[in-house]
């Protein structure tokens, strides 16, 4: 699975780094044939936008979020993707 974060007027600390990468590491346990992610994180003016794209091969899930603070937009953006990933995996099942 290949991951990319993307930065648009924000600095993260590699602690930060860690902890979206090991968010985005979890995502795959839900779904196995996800075959990349991509974390956009970005910053209007006091608001931070955190977005989670994954491709599945053939479908692509995208979940987005905004909130005050960088952690809390992530934390909201991956409990979405989540849920989503779920939703899709279980409309797969029902066919």
């Amino acid at each position: 699975m290949e991951k990319n974060i993307i930065l648009k007027e924000v600095v993260i600390t590699p602690t930060t780094k860690k902890r979206i990468e090991k968010k985005v590491d979890k995502l795959k346990k839900f779904f196995d044939k996800i075959a990349t992610v991509d974390v956009l994180l970005e910053k209007d003016n006091s608001r931070y936008i955190a977005e989670i794209r994954t491709h599945l091969g053939h479908k692509t899930i995208t979940a987005k979020k905004e909130a005050y603070n960088l952690a809390v937009a992530i934390d909201d953006v991956y409990k979405k993707i989540k849920r989503e990933i779920s939703e899709y995996k279980s409309r797969i099942r029902k066919k």
